[in-house]
C-alpha cells in the first residue's frame, strides 16, 4: 500500500527528530549490521541510518538496504537515510 502525502509528512516529521539508530561502517553491509538493523526495524517499524560515504556509493547502499531489509526509503538528508517497513492493509 502506498503512503498518502499526509502520512508520509507525519512519518518524516517523526524521523527528523529521531536520533540516528545505526551507522554504516567502512565494511558496509556486514551480517552484524544487518542483524542489528533488522532488530531495530522489527521493534520500531522504522530506522534511521547514517551512511558516511560519497553520494554515488551512498545511493547504491540505500538501494541495497531497501531490497535486503524489505524497507521503504522515506527520506534522505545529507548522509542520513530514513526507512520504514511498507504499510499493509490494516496497519
Amino acid at each position: 500500500m502506498k503512503l498518502s502525502g499526509s502520512e508520509k509528512r507525519e512519518i518524516k516529521s517523526t524521523l527528523k527528530t529521531r536520533p540516528v539508530d545505526i551507522k554504516l561502517g567502512k565494511r558496509g553491509l556486514t551480517s552484524t549490521f544487518l542483524k542489528e538493523a533488522e532488530k531495530i526495524i522489527s521493534k520500531e517499524k522504522m530506522i534511521k541510518i547514517l551512511i558516511p560515504m560519497d553520494r554515488e556509493k551512498r545511493n547504491e547502499q540505500i538501494k541495497t538496504i531497501s531490497s535486503t531489509l524489505g524497507v521503504e526509503l522515506i527520506a534522505t538528508v545529507g548522509k542520513t537515510a530514513a526507512f520504514m517497513l511498507p504499510m499493509t492493509h490494516g496497519q
